[in-house]
């Protein structure tokens, strides 16, 4: 399997160099230096505080390690290495870590296995590369495919949960964590053994939310709660239509008031959050309360975290 992984990404790879100009910097210093460290524990140390001078993710000194190592020229010229040449992560053998570890690995899609939890490179039914982290041997929590991360959303156990969160590749990058998908499990299936794409799983997305219209507005009234300083707010709202736009689903949402929390109780303000008369709480706040809200609500027919696939029409009552 390991070796059709290769071929296919060989053949689906140009002639540039995959190497970013401060890798190939990196390398071209360990090449001078290596003779000089006694094992591995040595070189990464040196990767580290190369990474620091070059700006680097000192994080993955593993995987420089790894790439450095399954790369090597003697000749130096690693700014002549191209990508049929290149030996990326899916060439790498399996290490062992522990689950707490375990990002590091995730993060560079590098095979590891970790207690109860492993990660690997596969392809799906169309011969499309994708690397899978995986819970107890069959649970699939994470998987990136055509540049994208996928997270499941469905959680199968506590046991898993806590995995998910020490495996989680973009835990500490938060520019891709805006960017991850959030997938059911009949999704992530579809992902890997039934060749679906980012575009099928969007519009499969679209197709299930329109489908759950009568329940979701049977659900008359919704109140949700967040902190704005010292003092707990609450705003009163209901979803009061869904329409497909452009391949996404409008979300009509209806305000009714704003308000603020006194211990248990909830004191409606009677459309003054409209008028500033709440302190801490606008017409804007209220709003973005209510689509985080929603957006909770509505997890399984979320997409990506960046560009959801719905958008909102607000509607304020006391307007």
């Amino acid at each position: 399997m390991n070796n059709l992984i290769r071929r296919i990404i060989l053949e689906e790879t140009n002639e540039s160099n995959p190497l970013s100009d401060l890798e190939i910097i990196l390398f071209q210093h360990l090449n001078t230096v290596k003779e000089n460290h006694n094992n591995k524990h040595e070189l990464i140390s040196e990767i580290k505080t190369m990474c620091r001078v070059l700006g680097l993710d000192e994080d993955k000194a593993q995987y420089y390690y790894d790439l450095y190592t399954y790369n090597y020229r003697e000749d130096n010229a690693y700014d002549k290495l191209t990508n049929k040449d290149f030996k990326g992560p899916e060439w790498f053998n399996a290490k062992r870590t522990t689950n707490k570890g375990s990002w590091e690995y995730t993060r560079a899609k590098m095979p590891f296995q970790g207690s109860n939890l492993k990660g690997y490179w596969s392809i799906d039914s169309k011969n499309r590369p994708f690397y899978v982290v995986v819970s107890y041997g069959w649970y699939p929590v994470f998987l990136f495919k055509e540049d994208r991360w996928y997270e499941i959303n469905d959680r199968y156990s506590r046991s898993t949960t806590k995995q998910m969160s020490q495996a989680n590749p973009v835990k500490y990058e938060e520019g891709l964590g805006r960017n991850v998908i959030m997938v059911s499990r009949g999704e992530m299936d579809d992902l890997m053994r039934y060749s679906a794409d980012y575009d099928t799983i969007m519009k499969k997305k679209v197709s299930k939310l329109m489908a759950n219209k009568p329940q979701i507005l049977a659900n008359k009234s919704t109140y949700s709660q967040i902190l704005w300083g010292d003092a707990p707010q609450r705003v009163q709202y209901k979803i009061t239509d869904l329409s497909e736009l452009n391949n996404k689903v409008l979300v009509t949402v209806t305000v009714d008031d704003a308000g603020k929390m006194e211990g248990r109780k909830y004191i409606p303000s009677k459309g003054g959050y409209l008028k500033g008369e709440v302190p801490g709480v606008t017409k804007e706040t209220t709003e973005n309360l209510v689509k985080s809200d929603v957006n909770d609500k509505l997890t399984d027919f979320i997409g990506d975290k960046k560009n959801k696939n719905i958008e909102f029409n607000f509607i304020h009552s006391k307007e």
